[in-house]
């Protein structure tokens, strides 16, 4: 068992409250926009006449346009260092997001989803490493406040949604405008010194990487899919604005999930408290099968599954210790392509069953990640 640890803030000079500051307002915006597809979805349908399978696609456009981001990220910052960058990330998504709210036809609104999706991409990852390269110390704790901003503006967003419907624009308009207010915060980040290139080379160990690879991509395709999709499996039974608010608990129960996980994590290795969270995560997608349970299993699943992120990470870095940098990218790039694969996959299996066939695609994902993540559990014992 890995000893407990005192939880405790690092000092902040300047500097670094307004890269935290930045950090919180992006992960936030981050959080939010994600979670606006899902109660979107019928007022999208009904302003384009569309279907499950078509209003599906603006999330894997969202989440293509964040794949495009990872996998650019590194030579990109290695040319043109943070600031820059960030702050035309920052730009981007706001043009994106005001797309989507405001384009007059669907394939503009596809498009505003890309860009939005890349820009808050690029700030997500970039954020993210300037975090870890400016804070010699605790920065896990900054790390773990950013994600619990992530969960807070993931509550907020189909709480909004579901004040607006049948619009769907305003939320997006906000995101826009907060995108805005980051552009001069980015420029005034303070640059960190340069790394110095990794040594040594790649080579054991391969099948852990492919599973730490898939690890991720299936714990995006749950989280992602239930907050898609919930909204479309409840709306049904409880009407459009209860399944939004419904949605919006699943996002809050994240939230909390990952404030409860900062002690316990001090208390389990990274591989038990994963083999926890996603086998409880399976157990109440199993619970949502019944639609009557289906609204309080989904809040479940986001309480049960918070951990296995920011723990996969920790995990990831003990099994290859000083290869986190390397490895994160490829992981983060494969894991954001989840959505855009499978989005529509649910979409056209609710086209050719119903609605009710969600939670069962789910539960199928949720089971994969279990054996995986058991695979992997069994794997790794001897790291310490």
């Amino acid at each position: 068992m890995m000893a407990a640890m005192p939880f405790r803030l690092p000092d902040l000079g300047p500097d670094k409250r307004r890269l935290l500051g930045s950090g919180l307002l992006a992960f936030g915006l981050v959080g939010m926009a994600l979670s606006l597809y899902g109660p979107a979805f019928p007022a999208l349908q009904e302003r384009f006449d569309i279907g499950a399978q078509a209003v599906g696609l603006i999330v894997s456009l969202h989440f293509l346009g964040g794949f495009v981001a990872v996998v650019t990220i590194g030579p990109v910052i290695a040319r043109l260092g943070y600031r820059r960058p960030l702050a035309s990330a920052a730009a981007l998504a706001a043009v994106g997001s005001a797309g989507v709210a405001l384009g007059p036809g669907w394939e503009l609104v596809l498009i505003g989803a890309f860009l939005l999706g890349l820009g808050l991409g690029f700030l997500d990852i970039g954020l993210n490493l300037l975090l870890v390269r400016s804070f010699d110390e605790g920065v896990a704790p900054m790390l773990n406040l950013l994600h619990a901003l992530f969960g807070l503006g993931a509550v907020l967003g189909p709480a909004l949604m579901a004040a607006v419907i049948p619009r769907f624009g305003p939320p997006f308009v906000l995101v826009s405008c907060a995108s805005l207010a980051l552009v001069p915060l980015a420029l005034g980040l303070t640059e960190p010194p340069r790394p110095e290139p990794a040594s040594g080379r790649l080579t054991a160990a391969w099948g852990r990487m492919v599973a730490f690879v898939l690890l991720f991509f299936l714990y995006v395709a749950v989280e992602v899919g239930v907050g898609s999709w919930e909204t479309e499996h409840l709306a049904p039974a409880f009407g459009p604005v209860r399944a939004a608010a419904f949605t919006s608990l699943f996002w809050a129960a994240l939230t909390v999930g990952r404030l409860v996980a900062v002690p316990v994590s001090a208390w389990l290795q990274p591989r038990h408290l994963m083999l926890g969270a996603v086998g409880l995560g399976l157990v109440a997608l199993a619970l949502a099968q019944s639609l009557a349970l289906a609204p309080y299993a989904y809040a479940l699943v986001g309480f049960a599954l918070a951990p296995v992120f920011p723990t996969g990470l920790v995990w990831l870095k003990e099994v290859f210790p000083g290869r986190v940098e390397l490895l994160t990218p490829v992981a983060l790039a494969i894991a954001s392509l989840a959505p855009v694969l499978t989005a529509p996959l649910i979409g056209m299996v609710v086209e050719a069953r119903s609605s009710t066939a969600i939670p069962t695609v789910l539960m199928v994902l949720a089971l994969l990640l279990l054996l995986l993540t058991l695979g992997l559990w069994a794997r790794t014992r001897s790291v310490a």
